[in-house]
């Protein structure tokens, strides 16, 4: 009997929660946040580079949550969020700042899904500028300044490493040898960026002792609303409408894998919460609402949104030097940025290897699926169950046709009125996989999986029920390999594509070891003036060391 592993892992974590979880518990497994950024100051349209890491008050990895938050707000609502795939405490990723942003001075903020059983205070804040050189300056947001006055300094910035470049000035696309030295004991891994040492506008210096402390504090908020993401990002959506008795629902990711998710029904509250796995980036998902005979009830399901909405009570003015030269540098170089795309999976079909499989190119096709399934899949049949036609798949396992209700999935999503799919266009599809065995989603129990495939994988003539909606949704973002050119050859040096990189380097995961130093190289861009390295990191004492070093582009 295949029951899937997942289902019931699912369920050993909710009971583990739900029914064990209790203010000193909660305590014991409570999560920090530090998010590291390529830097303090953007203009539109460029990236925003991080690294999210999530702790246990004593700064080690924190393996409970899978996904971390980020929103960058300013008083009044957050205008970019992003969700980012973790892996033993850690994640990394990038979000585009969007033309629309004004001028201003926001907060970035950084949590996870099980923090916010505790009060706000907890959420890792930290400011950063983006200007928008498109865009008058708001008044109430930013000013231009014919000096800058820089703000008063919360910590102190050491070199406790040592970082250097093989020279102090180099030409455009040239190779830089960076050499970091002096590491500490306790120290695994360091972030590294490289970024143009700009002065139009200053930022205060993010205090990393008080956010130290911070971790130590327990908050006298606790609730065990929110589960921790230990397996995958939680789906929650809202039932629309007066709730049938025995209703049920459904996630599904549309494509050529089965990614088929129950949803946990929350008594009396009328939302469903759906708990996926390895499922990163946009994807294109369906959701259902069906009674317990698989027929669809008009209850559609709206997805709630994940965040938090944290916004500060203030922010300060930014203060912007009228640096023009350097602003149109950046700005230019925004616009020229390509962005990356964003790597995609959904491998829920891991679980699950059809026992036949049929590649329709190799057959007849016949003006409707019955016919071809009469003709060519001998496992399937089609018969009548109280007058309403149905596929029925033979299992081996019973020697029979199955009995009960067979899980029918057109490129990933379930089809409920089976009728629509037997009269389909067999020339839409590629492929029809069938899984023998018994398969449990939640409560429900299949005989036998039937999976159909389309070419493009995207429900071509297929109508959704009235239970059903079809939408996009941003899964966490896996790690996105920040790009930098090659000028090792004359050639790449030579070429004519303008390279305004203002970030010349960013990693997130230098790997180090004590006593030794580290080689790490790279290339100036096009821009010139004064660039500065800046290395980070935490010891596993919960110390934070750090090192500069600057060199000119000329």
């Amino acid at each position: 009997m295949k029951i899937s592993m997942r289902t019931l892992f699912v369920f050993s974590i909710i009971f583990f929660f739900l029914s064990g979880l209790s203010v000193s518990s909660a305590e014991s497994v409570n999560e920090r946040v530090f998010v590291y950024t390529d830097k303090d100051c953007y203009v539109v349209g460029e990236d925003v580079w991080m690294k999210f890491c999530v702790m246990t008050p004593d700064l080690a990895p924190s393996l409970l949550s899978k996904v971390g938050y980020i929103e960058i707000s300013d008083t009044q609502k957050p205008y970019l969020q992003l969700k980012l795939a973790l892996k033993d405490g850690t994640g990394s990723g990038k979000i585009r700042i969007s033309e629309d942003i004004p001028s201003g001075i926001y907060e970035l903020s950084g949590y996870t899904r099980f923090m916010r059983n505790e009060d706000a205070k907890v959420v890792f804040k930290r400011k950063i500028a983006i200007i928008n050189p498109a865009q008058k300056l708001d008044p109430k947001r930013a000013k231009l300044a014919e000096k800058i006055t820089s703000p008063a300094r919360s910590s102190v910035m050491r070199n406790d490493i040592g970082v250097k470049t093989d020279k102090n000035t180099y030409q455009g696309r040239e190779k830089i040898n960076l050499s970091i030295e002096n590491l500490s004991q306790g120290l695994s891994e360091l972030v590294v960026s490289v970024r143009r040492n700009d002065s139009f506008t200053l930022m205060e210096s993010p205090d990393n002792q008080a956010w130290l402390k911070q971790t130590k504090q327990v908050s006298s908020t606790i609730s065990d609303e929110w589960l921790p993401e230990y397996e995958g990002h939680i789906i929650t959506g809202k039932f629309v409408g007066e709730l049938a008795s025995d209703i049920s629902a459904s996630l599904s990711v549309v494509g050529d894998k089965i990614c088929y998710i129950p949803g946990q029904i929350a008594s009396g509250r009328g939302v469903a919460s759906f708990y996926t796995g390895e499922i990163y980036g946009p994807q294109q998902i369906v959701t259902s609402a069906f009674n317990y005979s698989l027929k669809e009830v008009p209850n559609q399901i709206a997805i709630l949104s994940p965040y938090a909405n944290y916004v500060p009570e203030h922010l300060p003015e930014l203060q912007i030097s009228p640096d023009s030269s350097s602003l149109a540098d950046r700005y230019l170089g925004a616009q020229l940025t390509e962005d990356s795309v964003f790597p995609h999976t959904a491998s829920e079909s891991a679980y699950y290897t059809p026992d036949y499989n049929y590649d329709m190119n190799q057959y007849t096709r016949f003006p409707t699926l019955n016919e071809t399934i009469i003709e060519f899949v001998y496992t399937v049949k089609i018969g009548k169950v109280n007058d309403v036609r149905k596929f029925r798949v033979f299992s081996n396992e019973a020697n029979s046709f199955a009995s009960l209700n067979t899980l029918v999935l057109l490129d990933g999503v379930p089809v409920f009125d089976q009728e629509q799919l037997i009269s389909y266009n067999p020339y839409l599809l590629r492929k029809i996989e069938i899984f023998d065995g018994r398969y449990a989603f939640g409560d429900k129990i299949f005989d036998c999986i039937l999976f159909f495939t389309s070419h493009k994988k995207d429900l071509p003539a297929y109508q959704l029920g009235p239970g059903s909606l079809l939408f996009k949704y941003d899964f966490p973002s896996l790690p996105v390999p920040f790009m930098m050119p090659d000028y090792s050859t004359e050639e790449a040096r030579k070429s004519r594509k303008p390279d305004f990189r203002h970030t010349l380097y960013w990693n997130p995961s230098v790997k180090v070891d004590a006593g030794k130093s580290t080689e790490l190289p790279f290339f100036t861009s096009d821009l010139k003036g004064n660039f500065e390295v800046l290395v980070e990191g935490i010891t596993s004492e919960g110390k934070f060391v750090s090192g500069k070093s600057y060199f000119e582009v000329k």
